[in-house]
């Protein structure tokens, strides 16, 4: 699951997976500019290289976007991580 928390303007949250979820991926917003990425996983489906490389991942598609998208209320373009 993903929370978003940048419409609450909180930087950093500790999200809480919750079943039948085993992750959830937590959004908050830094500035005008950064966002930052936090995850919580279940151990026993996924282990820390799987998740790193989920949130790497991530990360290269985000910041190799052309155009902004927009996810619920959360808009994405090619500035929004750093």
């Amino acid at each position: 699951s993903i929370s978003d928390m940048t419409s609450y303007h909180v930087e950093l949250a500790v999200p809480v997976v919750v079943n039948p979820a085993i992750a959830t991926l937590c959004i908050g917003k830094k500035d005008n500019v950064k966002y930052v990425l936090s995850l919580c996983f279940d151990h026993r489906v996924i282990n820390g290289v799987g998740a790193a490389k989920f949130l790497n991942d991530f990360n290269k598609n985000i910041c190799n976007l052309k155009n902004t998208y927009e996810i619920g209320n959360f808009s994405i373009s090619n500035q929004a991580v750093a």
